[in-house]
């Protein structure tokens, strides 16, 4: 990588590496803590707080898993490889669900941590309390999927400086926490260990046009736009992310069917996850 836009060469001469990147998220503590998230009434916090179930976001959470079977369907349908980002809590509750999305369909997907619960802030905890959250993820992961996630997403996007060094502690090798480019990048964490770093997709994320009232149309002509712009370009990567519990409902599904279809319009697309970028750049480039 040299100055300017960041770019790499990707395989196969592929100008650009597309991410479909599907969060399944879980809560574990009081309701109220997911209400800015999810996007739907629920009991105010006070109340909560005093012992009122808040039922309708209790069955908003497990619609999560009826939008993972149906998104793992689409993908298995186009035949294309992705990312599920699993909350510690979403492996251990639905078990069937996220051992499907990885390898019970016709391409094997990636799974990536993205912390024991959503209402966890990482952001806040102690390196201690750090290595015990990513220690408790990786158990259920390696005990469920059997499979060891060198991954993680943060909730929110939220992290502290020693997170990239606490991860690779454990053996991660990449951290997917950004917002400062369009390509994967390098990051030291001491002792000549490799591990790098990619970037949230915020503009083609479906929980930031739920949050401000976007269309699916929306989400679809966002998509495409930065496609255009980053295949003229050639070596970024486009990622898009569809939650199980908001893009897993029908008219989320269509819209990533839509982005999906956008993409393999074009000859020169690598379909890929975080994992296989991760181990592309660190093999070719560090």
């Amino acid at each position: 990588m040299g100055k300017g836009i960041p770019k790499v060469e990707w395989p196969n001469g592929a100008r650009i590496a597309v991410v479909m990147q599907v969060p399944f998220e879980q809560f574990s503590k009081g309701p109220h803590h997911g209400g800015s998230l999810v996007n739907v009434p629920i009991l105010p916090e006070e109340v909560v707080r005093a012992g009122q179930e808040d039922l309708l976001f209790e069955s908003w959470q497990q619609y999560a898993e009826v939008g993972m079977w149906r998104i793992a369907e689409l993908l298995d349908r186009h035949e294309i490889t992705a990312m599920g980002v699993f909350s510690g809590l979403s492996v251990e509750r639905y078990p069937e669900a996220t051992k499907h999305f990885v390898s019970g369909g016709k391409v094997r997907r990636e799974a990536c941590a993205h912390s024991w619960a959503q209402d966890i802030p990482t952001y806040a905890l102690s390196s201690d309390q750090m290595r015990e959250n990513i220690r408790k993820t990786v158990a259920v992961f390696e005990r469920v999927l059997e499979t060891r996630p060198v991954g993680w997403v943060s909730p929110g996007g939220q992290f502290k400086r020693d997170t990239p060094r606490l991860l690779a502690d454990q053996g991660f090798i990449y951290h997917d926490d950004y917002a400062n480019n369009d390509c994967v990048f390098p990051i030291d964490v001491g002792e000549n260990r490799k591990f790098v770093g990619m970037s949230i997709p915020w503009d083609t994320n479906d929980t930031m046009h739920n949050q401000h009232g976007g269309s699916v149309s929306r989400y679809v002509e966002l998509f495409s736009r930065a496609f255009d712009v980053l295949y003229e370009e050639g070596g970024q990567i486009l990622g898009a992310v569809a939650h199980t519990a908001t893009y897993g409902r029908p008219y989320g599904v269509w819209a990533y069917d839509q982005v999906i279809r956008y993409a393999k319009g074009h000859p020169k697309v690598w379909f890929t996850n975080r994992r296989e970028i991760a181990e592309w750049y660190i093999k070719k480039y560090l």
